[in-house]
């Protein structure tokens, strides 16, 4: 195959995006609806050596064809070109689910397992209904796109009930064999139920990182699968709920009949609301009937809204919002999905009460970076001894222990607090998390840099060596090293096991605010006070190539998640980037003050940015237009971070808030008011159920989320 080359009068093929053992799949443009497609190639000499996957081919584009649902790739054509077979699909921009499976090796957030597990559910309820089986069914067969959208790809094995065709297919046990059910290894007739047991294995991968049994042969996953019981997830991860136990073992039950009768019903345990409550805070009564008709007492259906023991009475969903007058209506407004260009709402009614967090009193003046008079002393009743004993020290209480962890203990009702991590003696300006979510960064204006113990809320490293105010932290993509940089003019970089430094990057002529890895960990980036982008070698601290962004102080650089691209934040303007070449893109207009934080979404099409005009701004950066502006800040916007999952996005003000907005809509969430000073970073961990916010009254906040 040639770029260019031109099939059935409609396609034309862009790049090669990869070639396996049976093919080659191609991007290519559809001419016809003017948008991107997928061409999948049959190599000829497949086809003609073994008539198997020519017919496996044809079946997928039946499949493709029949069944048409938001969670199944959709196959548009079936042709032949030069002698080989092609099928024409729907372009799918994403990564598979084995993928970011293999980046977890300890399991998805439950929410998140459940959530993604409904979306393979409804998708395979759609193919049941339609008579197809997939008989595959695998983390590697399922597509996850931007916005934890799913698609299930490769039908080509696939059972159809009312299609003799199959019957080139039928005596081959066919299957993944992690994920294969016992009748497939017995030979025995598939239906439905076929894909609900991989659908448990599913789920047990995405829960525990690992497969339901280990192997480690063919012949060993035969005895395992055939004859031995799997443990529950939750005894190899804590804190998965006792009805997602239940629902993974009834999926992977030995004997069809045995587990759950429909995807339909299983998806609806997944998406099950909150149970009621009977009034001491434990779960009462469920009207939902069990997975399995046939059985009785079965364990309630799944409620992953509220810990077990949180009074329903006392859940807000993230959004919901009281009935009270004015704001009622603006919160409608929202909530209805009307499309504005720009959310700037008033929300001076107060005498209804706080919706959505309220903004800084009336009458008190928020922080600014401006002036002396807005700082908080460096020296208080909040911090602790300077440590001593070398930059892995923790310094020590006045009973000579480690100091310990500082959180606060959720109320009896309500929406969970978050831990507040003290220890800093002045105002914290910077937070990061490791890849792993293990390890938290934080830097204040002293240049005194923590790394702190997320479970434990304990300082685990001292980073001593910055003599002036850290703006910006960076963990590298193996958690071996984060970078520092500081007011000193340095950046500095660490081993996060040790404390140690490894380095000092010197070459910026003043100030250095911003840091960021590239995602292969190679390059290093950093902006400053004069106005360029350094691009440094990591390993030997050598400078690559110098951007001049010439538009004043850089504040904040990111890459894309593919390193193709760099933001970088300053005076009045964002600018995209070749980091490669060092070729400007574009240049997004549109602030009108320092723009003190950038972020891209998962998929690198979007750029969030944070000004100190008080407002955020939502770029398409494919063609530099604002998609959205959000202000309800009512001072400057210090940070912004888009969730790993790119559905929420969190920002940071002087007004004291950070706020929670959906990402898609720019509909307020949640509004976060714990700190009593400006928010200047917020940080989502790798597993989306916890944000980091620091602030200039010395805290750090992990809210559950």
């Amino acid at each position: 195959m040639r770029a260019g080359a031109e099939l059935a009068g409609r396609y034309v093929l862009v790049r090669s995006l990869g070639r396996g053992s049976f093919g080659e799949v191609w991007e290519a443009g559809d001419l016809l609806h003017d948008r991107r497609a997928a061409i999948k190639f049959l190599y000829p000499e497949i086809a003609a050596t073994d008539p198997l996957w020519l017919e496996k081919f044809k079946q997928e584009a039946r499949i493709g064809v029949r069944v048409r649902h938001s969670g199944i790739t959709a196959v548009d054509n079936i042709g032949e070109y030069e002698g080989q077979w092609y099928l024409a699909m729907e372009f799918l921009d994403g990564h598979d689910l084995a993928r970011e499976t293999a980046a977890r090796p300890g399991g998805l957030a439950v929410p998140r397992v459940t959530a993604l597990g409904a979306l393979i559910a409804d998708a395979l309820a759609a193919a049941h209904k339609d008579g197809v089986v997939h008989r595959d069914l695998k983390p590697g067969n399922i597509m996850l796109l931007d916005g934890d959208r799913i698609k299930i790809c490769d039908f080509g094995i696939a059972h159809i009930a009312d299609l003799t065709a199959t019957h080139s297919l039928s005596g081959r046990r066919v299957g993944t064999p992690a994920y294969m059910a016992p009748e497939q290894w017995l030979g025995d007739p598939v239906d439905h139920r076929t894909d609900l047991y991989a659908l448990g294995g599913i789920l047990y991968t995405m829960l525990t990182g690992r497969t339901v049994f280990p192997g480690p042969s063919v012949s060993a996953l035969m005895g395992q699968h055939l004859n031995q019981e799997p443990v529950a997830p939750s005894e190899i991860r804590a804190g998965i709920p006792a009805e997602l136990d239940r629902i993974v073992l009834e999926l992977l039950a030995k004997t069809p009949s045995d587990r759950p009768d429909s995807a339909e019903r299983v998806r609806a345990a997944l998406e099950a609301p909150p149970v009621a409550s009977g009034g001491t805070g434990r779960p009462g009564p469920v009207s939902q009937p069990p997975l399995h008709p046939a059985r009785t007492g079965a364990p309630p259906a799944l409620n992953l809204d509220r810990p077990p023991d949180k009074p329903a009475a006392a859940v807000r969903r993230p959004g919901a919002v009281p009935r009270r007058g004015r704001r009622e209506f603006l919160a409608a407004v929202l909530a209805a999905g009307v499309t504005v260009p720009v959310v700037a709402l008033s929300l001076k009614d107060r005498g209804a009460g706080p919706v959505l967090g309220d903004p800084t009193p009336s009458g008190s003046t928020a922080p600014s970076h401006q002036g002396p008079a807005t700082r908080i002393p460096s020296k208080g009743p909040v911090g602790t001894t300077e440590p001593s004993g070398g930059p892995s020290a923790v310094p020590p209480s006045a009973s000579g222990k480690p100091e310990p962890a500082v959180g606060d203990t959720p109320p009896p009702g309500g929406e969970q607090e978050p831990r507040t991590l003290h220890g800093h003696s002045d105002e914290v300006l910077m937070v990061a998390f490791s890849r792993d979510g293990r390890t938290l960064a934080t830097g204040d204006r002293s240049g005194e840099v923590r790394l702190w113990d997320v479970a434990s809320g304990r300082t685990v490293r001292f980073l001593k060596g910055h003599t002036d105010a850290v703006y910006a932290a960076a963990f590298s993509p193996d958690g071996t090293m984060v970078a520092t940089c500081s007011e000193d003019g340095t950046v500095r970089t660490w081993r996060t096991a040790t404390g140690r430094a490894v380095r000092t990057l010197t070459g910026h002529a003043g100030s250095v605010y911003a840091a960021a890895f590239s995602p292969d960990g190679r390059t290093l980036a950093s902006g400053g006070w004069d106005g360029t982008v350094r691009l440094w070698d990591p390993a030997d601290g050598d400078t690559r190539r110098v951007l001049q962004i010439r538009s004043g102080n850089v504040k904040s650089v990111a890459f894309t998640g593919d390193g193709a691209t760099l933001a970088c934040g300053a005076e009045g303007t964002a600018s995209l980037w070749r980091p490669a070449t060092g070729k400007r893109l574009r240049t997004l207009t549109g602030h009108t003050g320092w723009i003190g934080s950038v972020a891209f979404d998962r998929s690198g099409s979007r750029l969030a940015t944070a000004c100190d005009d008080g407002t955020i701004r939502l770029w398409n950066t494919g063609t530099g237009k604002t998609l959205q502006v959000l202000a309800l800040h009512t001072a400057a916007v210090r940070a912004v971070s888009f969730s790993p999952d790119s559905h929420t996005l969190a920002s940071g003000s002087d007004d004291k808030t950070a706020r929670l907005w959906d990402a898609s809509t720019g509909r307020p969430l949640r509004t976060l008011t714990r700190h009593t000073a400006s928010v200047n970073g917020v940080a989502f961990n790798p597993d989306n159920d916890l944000l980091a916010t620091t602030s200039w009254d010395r805290t750090t906040c992990l809210w559950p989320l």
